[in-house]
């Protein structure tokens, strides 16, 4: 009973007329009605009396139940007042009803729109605001492609008459979807550009085709380390561009993990969970999270000891991206055996070096005199996956281990299988990826290309028709491309969830929309969902209200 209210919903107050007027007879229901009707109007849920000893065979914490035995205020938090009463009188006259506040149904502030302009606890964000600059996922059906663009077309007629966030919950959650879909990631400053004509900016198909919180969890983790930071992920991810720390070595590592967590997290409130993961470099370390072999802060951990071990390595080492694979370039680097090694097998068609710098910037001008891509790579003057890290590998083992991360006794989410960038092999179930792993994968070339590879071609694995990149950019999009490519494998579609320059929010609203394309199923509430912050800190999802007077389904009638 009553088992999905947390703490923050508070109990679930309930009471009784009885006790004030007696029995009711006949009229059973109405008392409660009336009793019920004040207590939405004045915001004051009134006791029940005489109420001296409670039940010992009811579990009144756990069930999160209250009986008033005072007047209290209708809780703050809730978006609505509602009371359901529900009465059994003489004779057997039973009577139930949900009362709700007037509020609720009426217009706000314009006659379109049947959203709920009610007393509201104070959030960072006023309702009427909605952030003009936020973007919000719509989303649109039917049973075929010029239908579609007529119901978009349609609601682009009238869209700007209604608050956006009620908009997209409604699209969202309270329609059918069909097989032909249609999305788009808007404000509200650019809803009328976007729904235009009925396909401008729309993505088509049919059937042929970081939070604060976290961030504060993740910054309590690393200040149980003997040796903690003296600055906080939050505040170094806060800083202005031109201030930032993000590109230095200390830094990059745990922020860009940090980052990663947040993503893995978001989806899955989404309903977005990986049935494979790998990653790229340092990257295995959010894909471990992802697959259940890491907590949270188990990994945000290791992130900040790789960056804290490699800081000071100053070798005057390189890498450098090629456009050939590693069989193609092992020629070009055969003399320089002991300088340069093949770092990353990124795809068949791509690799990156890495060694001393000298070497590299021999070597890339002789490849691109031969018309060959090269490109030297900013890492601070660290050839990471190189013999140039080895003395980094035997400290980070020894802060690993000191660290105790099996000791942190964080919970893990639910495991997905991992294919290691380090061994090319699918981990087993209870594999414990511990220091050794760890340096391993600091030192030791990325099997990128091979990893992929086995993960969408492997028999023991799930069948793959979807790749996600959780990072602050869409760096693998190009190895991804290649490796399709050499598998053959066109339906295969690559998502990235964040991209260099574009707007966070829109694109992880655009992924949400692409997967909802493909019937993929979204937890469509949360997707469409704001998040407002409360009195002591609290953020709390809110949807929006429904809207019933929405154009109506665009038949095609010749």
């Amino acid at each position: 009973m009553n088992a999905s209210r947390t703490a923050i919903d508070g109990p679930l107050h309930i009471g009784a007329v009885k006790t004030n007027i007696g029995h009711s007879g006949a009229a059973s229901g109405l008392s409660a009605l009336i009793k019920a009707i004040l207590v939405v109007e004045r915001g004051i849920i009134q006791p029940t009396r005489g109420v001296t000893d409670s039940n010992p065979k009811i579990d009144w914490n756990s069930w999160r139940v209250h009986i008033p035995t005072e007047p209290i205020p209708f809780p703050k938090h809730l978006p609505v007042r509602r009371i359901s009463v529900n009465s059994f009188g003489y004779g057997g006259t039973n009577a139930h009803i949900i009362v709700e506040s007037p509020e609720s149904l009426l217009a706000y502030p314009q006659s379109y729109r049947y959203t709920a302009h009610v007393s509201r606890p104070k959030s960072r964000f006023a309702r009427g605001a909605a952030n003009r600059n936020r973007p919000y996922l719509l989303t649109f059906s039917a049973h075929d492609v010029a239908t579609l663009k007529r119901n978009i077309a349609a609601h682009g007629q009238v869209a700007a008459n209604y608050n956006i966030l009620d908009l997209s919950y409604t699209l969202a959650n309270r329609r059918t979807h069909f097989q032909s879909r249609g999305m788009v990631a808007t404000s509200p400053d650019t809803l009328h550009e976007a729904l235009a004509n009925g396909h401008a900016k729309v993505v088509i198909t049919d059937k042929n085709d970081m939070s604060l919180n976290l961030v504060r969890k993740l910054d309590m983790a690393l200040e149980e380390l003997d040796d903690a930071p003296d600055w906080t992920l939050e505040e170094a991810l806060l800083e202005e561009p031109a201030v930032s720390r993000v590109n230095e070595t200390e830094f990059s590592q745990p922020l860009c993990t940090a980052v990663q967590i947040a993503l893995v997290q978001l989806l899955r409130l989404w309903n977005i969970k990986p049935s494979v993961t790998l990653g790229h470099s340092s990257g295995e370390i959010a894909a471990a999270f992802a697959a259940g072999y890491l907590s949270e802060s188990e990994a945000i951990v290791l992130a900040y000891l790789r960056g804290q071990v490699v800081k000071d390595i100053d070798t005057d080492g390189a890498m450098m991206a090629v456009g050939y694979g590693a069989e193609a370039i092992t020629p070009y680097i055969s003399k320089y055996t002991g300088k340069v090694v093949i770092a990353c097998h990124n795809s068949p068609s791509s690799v990156t070096l890495s060694g001393n710098a000298s070497d590299l910037m021999a070597i890339e001008k002789i490849l691109i005199k031969e018309g060959i891509f090269a490109r030297l790579l900013k890492t601070n003057g660290k050839a990471y996956h190189s013999f140039q890290m080895l003395p980094a590998v035997e400290k980070y083992e020894a802060l690993i281990r000191q660290a105790r991360l099996g000791g942190l006794k964080q919970p893990k989410i639910e495991k997905a299988k991992m294919v290691s960038s380090v061994t090319n092999a699918i981990l087993a179930k209870d594999e414990v990826l511990d220091a050794a792993y760890w340096s391993a994968n600091l030192l030791n070339p990325v099997l990128f290309n091979q990893a992929t590879q086995t993960a969408l071609a492997h028999k023991d694995l799930p069948s793959i028709d979807i790749l996600i990149e959780i990072g602050p950019h869409s760096a693998l999009a190009g190895p991804v491309r290649q490796i399709k490519t050499e598998l053959n494998l066109d339906k295969l579609q690559y998502l990235p969830t964040l991209v260099r320059g574009a707007d966070c929010a829109s694109q992880m609203l655009t992924l949400a929309g692409h997967l909802s394309l493909r019937n993929y199923p979204l937890n469509l509430e949360r997707v469409t969902a704001i998040e407002e912050t409360y009195p002591r800190g609290k953020v709390l999802p809110r949807n929006g209200n429904l809207i019933v007077d929405l154009p109506p389904y665009q038949w095609d009638n010749t």
